[in-house]
């Protein structure tokens, strides 16, 4: 069995994302073909996350349910359940995404209406193979027929109509969805958020690599952004700072196996101590090992008499013994 999925698609969404869309394309268009798995205005294919994994076997099932979930989050694609049995947890999928849809000839009668404007054109690959490649949507021209800067029934002009306007022609030069387009200017609109927060919560999504619901989030709602170790750092330097933190994460990890290794060596030294002590000692020791856990550690106590006062008494011992000190 071939395997397939569009580059473009990839390197958007990354290629498991990309492979779970053409797997999705092509059983949409299929029941569309015989009117099947109609439900709410839309064409539907449904899998559980085990038969996605039977089906593509170089991904993990939690892999694949991860893509789906991010899928989802870019409202590329959208889940429901039209099971006819209750228990019957298997879910049902929709592409919603009016460029995917586009790009796989996914449209309805009720929805084509709808249809952003897209140009399709082929690029030669170097093998031969031509290769649909999609362009972006008109997005800025869309957004000013679409949504009206209007604060009043009386169909007046924003007040901010000129910062309104800037954040659209921003806007207009991003990737992001026709339909989280509105909605990020819907939220400008009545929540008056200015040109500068608006321009601070996009360079933040982009640089820390956020989803467009993220920004839709941190506008609607307000959120603090933290730049501390990414403010203005190029996509460069911000790869050196977090290959500098992995280095020292490593050390730190690499410092307490050191120390771990360490303890079990001196532990196993003190244990092989004690057996040589004679059985009145041994007693002795235990004896005060218990007295001390009791008192220290309450409720843990026959735990920790074991794992710490012992070796604690075995070491101050040792120590004892080069000076000639009873610790009795």
């Amino acid at each position: 069995m071939n395997h397939s999925f569009n580059i473009n698609l990839a390197v958007e969404y990354g290629v498991e994302e990309a492979i779970l869309i053409e797997n999705m394309a092509f059983w949409i268009k299929r029941n569309m073909l015989n009117n099947k798995n109609y439900k709410e205005g839309n064409y539907w294919t449904y899998n559980s996350y085990k038969a996605f994994s039977n089906l593509f076997p170089y991904m993990s099932m939690r892999k694949i349910q991860r893509a789906l979930l991010k899928l989802e989050e870019l409202n590329v694609i959208k889940s429901g359940s039209f099971n006819k049995l209750s228990y019957d947890r298997t879910k049902w999928y929709t592409i919603v995404s009016s460029k995917i849809k586009s790009i796989y000839g996914l449209f309805t009668n009720n929805d084509k209406s709808n249809v952003p404007k897209c140009k399709m054109h082929n690029t030669k690959m170097s093998n031969g193979v031509s290769q649909n490649v999609k362009s972006i949507p008109d997005i800025n021209t869309n957004i000013k027929t679409d949504i009206k800067t209007t604060t009043n029934g009386g169909g007046s002009l924003d007040p901010r109509q000129k910062e309104v306007k800037e954040i659209k022609e921003k806007l207009s030069l991003s990737n992001l969805e026709l339909s989280t387009c509105k909605n990020i200017m819907k939220i400008v609109i009545d929540k008056r958020i200015s040109f500068e927060r608006f321009t601070k919560v996009l360079e933040y999504t982009k640089n820390h690599i956020k989803s467009a619901g993220f920004m839709v989030s941190a506008l609607r709602d307000n959120y603090t952004l933290n730049d501390n170790n990414f403010k203005e750092n190029s996509p460069k330097q911000r790869s050196k700072i977090i290959d500098e933190e992995i280095k020292l994460s490593r050390k730190k990890m690499d410092k307490q196996e050191e120390e771990k290794e360490k303890d079990l060596q001196d532990r196993k030294a003190l244990d092989d101590y004690f057996k040589f002590l004679p059985k009145e000692e041994q007693i002795k020791i235990m004896d005060k090992a218990r007295a001390i856990a009791k008192k220290n550690y309450g409720c843990v106590w026959e735990v920790m008499c074991r794992v710490k006062v012992k070796y604690d008494i075995l070491r101050d011992k040792k120590r004892r013994q080069y000076k000639n000190i009873s610790i009795f």
